[in-house]
């Protein structure tokens, strides 16, 4: 995996949100993803639904993210 892209911390600056393209060898296809973690670290929990998700951005309240399709 290859972390691209802003990492897009939250107001409070607790998780940071960012993006990671992910290589198929069989196919020779890369996807981008979006994922969260903790900002002191931990294993990144994916957010990705098409594999083409881009420039994450945090709600106003910091519960939820979304990403440029």
């Amino acid at each position: 995996r290859d972390m691209t892209g802003a990492r897009i911390f939250t107001t409070d600056g607790t998780r940071i949100a960012f993006n990671f393209l992910r290589k198929d060898s069989r196919s020779d296809k890369t996807t981008s993803h979006l994922a969260v973690v903790d900002a002191v670290g931990g294993v990144p929990t994916v957010y990705s639904v098409s594999g083409s998700e881009y420039e994450p951005r945090w709600s106003p309240d910091a519960r939820t993210t979304s990403s440029t399709p």
